[in-house]
This record gives C-alpha cells, structure tokens and sequence, in this order.
C-alpha cells in the first residue's frame, strides 16, 4: 500500500503515530506499507516547526537504500516488473532526489512523492524537477496534498489532473490512467484505494 503523505497532523507527536497505527490495523497487518512524507510528518509535537521526520522514519519498515541522510525517506523498491521510486518534496536539499532518479534502471517506473510537482512557494525549484524525472524515462509519476486538494498522474507524457472527491470508484480518474498505462489494477471498495496487482 503506497501513502503519499500526510499520515498524521504532527509527525513528532507519537500519540498521532499511535492513532494512525490503530486505526491500519488489519489493512498494513496483510499489505506492505510504502509511505512517503508529507509535510505532516515533519510537524513538531508543539507548534508549526518543521524538522527531521524521525518517528516517520523509524516506524516504517522500507528499503534503507536512499542517499546518507535520507534513508528512510528517499528509498527505491521494485515489486513484480515496476520500479518504485519514493521521494521527499519536502526538504529543500534535491541531491537526494536528483542521486535516487539517477540510479533508475528497471521499466516501468513509477516515481512516487508527498508534494504535488507544481504547487506552493517553492514551485519553480519543483517544476525543474520535474524537467529532470521527464528525461529518465519515467512511465508515471504520483503526488499528492490533500492540504492542496490536488494530484497529479503523468503516463506517457500525458498528464492527468484530479483532486480527493475523483477518488470514487464511478469517476476514477487515476484507475483508468493506470489501466490504459498496462497496470493490471482494480478499486477495493471495503479500504477505499486502487490495488495494483503484479
């Protein structure tokens, strides 16, 4: 099961872990968990600060193959034929990102963030990544905020725009966009997410 953020209101507060975990019991109990970070996760227990996502990054059990200083929050695994690339929008340091796209070498290619590409202060940094993901060959690349209430799916050079309330099963945006791109794929209803199957 892949998370693009957001998991918790404030990453540093355990009480917000604990409930999080409560309430994935019996989904993350039978499916993997791939997370990425939101801007949550980086939340102190006290107030609006950001730092280092440590109880994101000590509570998932993810590849640790990311740059130094990142393990954890930059990471990469394939599952079945699909290379997923997990990244951190969230720190302004790109090397990292910028050192995991360059190690990409199985196809397809998914990369997979807590940010949307283009969106907040910081969008012109984002938007040269994104000019960076094109030319390695990315199949599609995932993002979401639902603090921006909005996502994006690129396959094949075409992009896909949609937002939370697209996530219906009767007007799946992202479902078709998957299946049109030759992922065998189907909406769970009963956990409210898109399975894609090996």
């Amino acid at each position: 099961m892949i998370n693009v953020g957001d998991l918790v209101e404030k990453g540093q507060d355990y009480r917000h872990w604990n409930n999080w975990f409560n309430a994935a019991k019996g989904v993350i109990d039978n499916l993997p968990e791939m997370p990425v970070q939101g801007n949550h996760e980086t939340y102190n227990a006290v107030g609006w600060d950001s730092t280092k996502p440590k109880y994101f990054t000590n509570q998932f059990k993810v590849p640790m193959n990311g740059p130094d200083g990142f393990k954890g929050q930059v990471y990469s695994y394939d599952y079945g034929n699909v290379h997923f690339v997990m990244l951190d929008s969230q720190e302004d340091e790109e090397s990292s990102n910028n050192d995991e796209l360059a190690a990409i070498g199985a196809d397809p290619r998914l990369v997979i963030y807590g940010t949307p590409i283009a969106f907040g202060s910081n969008q012109a940094e984002i938007i040269k990544g994104k000019a960076y993901v094109n030319p390695n060959y990315i199949t599609m690349y995932l993002g979401g905020s639902y603090d921006s209430a909005s996502m994006k799916l690129t396959i094949d050079k075409q992009t896909y725009s949609f937002n939370a309330k697209d996530l219906s099963p009767s007007k799946n945006v992202s479902l078709d966009a998957l299946s049109k791109a030759g992922f065998n794929c189907s909406y769970n209803t009963q956990f409210n997410m898109i399975m894609i199957n090996k």
